[in-house]
């Protein structure tokens, strides 16, 4: 398991946070990333025995893990270092792919400033007041998120209980509530269907002229043509991201991640990998073809580990400060 712990460790540290913003006045509250996960928001944190998740994991796949010789393996494992965050994570490995759970018992999404205009709704309370969180992540070099999601909902579906609110897609950004039919439909072959429309979460506040992100953005730039090289000789079930500014219906920039197709001289190609706020024309999943120049930062994983990220880890410290007071 040792590599699996380095791995899991290596990817959660840097890209759990691989967040959308957007430059605006008010401070909006946080969000998360846009890599291949589910999570659950509950009402209070949730004491959880590893041994009951190895057994919800294999209710999930129907098989044994950890039997010698079958390569199915699931064990607790240090949370990421460095990190301020109460964390414990599960994970596991199959032939084909790795997952992990991780719970923590303070909040997922920074409370918002103004909590009374937040939980007007049922969803808004949700999103203001939950105590806890679980989530399942794809990890590693796994196959491309369609294929994996209908894996994070069967193992999702074993986790509901009646402490849950609502379920949250980082990579789609949709947010909706619990309710009598999310357990059949996460799973079901489509589980993103219990999200239906949803509703679209949070995203990260970042004044225009922060000085912390320009110089994340200057690194990007300058290490570009790294992550061109790696593009030029990508493999099977590899994905490549950038991030890049688009213009939103009150004038001001918003930070969205896209996957990359292709790359020329000076343009990029790629599918829009976050769900637009406010960005007229635009959806998620929408092909688009932008200038290099306005690259604002990359990532990407190969062998276990992970390169860029710039801009991700500058906002995931910030979140983290921010859980560490209390959220």
């Amino acid at each position: 398991m040792t590599q699996l712990k380095t791995r899991l460790a290596a990817l959660r540290q840097r890209f759990n946070g691989i967040l959308s913003h957007r430059q605006r006045k008010p401070e909006p509250p946080i969000s998360r990333n846009s890599i291949t996960a589910l999570v659950c928001l509950l009402n209070q944190p949730r004491q959880m025995d590893p041994a009951a998740i190895i057994c919800a994991i294999e209710a999930a796949y129907g098989r044994k893990f950890n039997v010698p010789g079958t390569g199915y393996v699931a064990q607790q494992v240090p949370p990421p270092p460095q990190t301020h965050l109460k964390v414990k994570v599960v994970a596991a490995k199959t032939p084909r792919h790795m997952i992990a759970i991780s719970y923590g018992d303070k909040r997922y999404f920074s409370a918002p400033p103004d909590r009374e205009s937040a939980a007007r709704t049922a969803l808004g309370r949700a999103m203001a007041y939950h105590k806890g969180w679980i989530t399942v992540d794809r990890m590693g070099d796994a196959p491309p998120a369609a294929q994996m999601y209908p894996v994070l909902g069967k193992v999702m579906a074993e986790l509901i209980g009646p402490d849950c609110l609502a379920i949250f897609c980082p990579g789609t950004n949709q947010v909706k509530l619990v309710n009598a039919d999310t357990v059949a439909i996460l799973r079901s072959d489509r589980p993103m269907d219990a999200l239906g429309p949803g509703e679209k979460g949070p995203i990260i506040g970042a004044r225009a002229g922060d000085e912390e992100l320009a110089t994340a953005v200057a690194v990007a730039r300058q290490r570009w043509p790294e992550f061109v090289t790696a593009f030029a000789h990508r493999r099977d079930n590899e994905e490549f991201f950038v991030k890049v500014p688009l213009a939103t219906g009150n004038g001001s920039l918003e930070h969205i991640w896209m996957s990359v197709e292709r790359l020329e001289s000076e343009w990029i190609t790629g599918i829009l990998k976050n769900v637009p706020q406010d960005i007229p024309g635009h959806r998620y999943g929408d092909r688009l073809k932008i200038s290099s120049q306005k690259m604002e930062d990359w990532f990407y994983s190969r062998g276990g580990q992970t390169f860029g990220g710039f801009s991700a880890e500058v906002l995931m410290a910030r979140k983290q400060r921010e859980s560490a007071r209390g959220g």
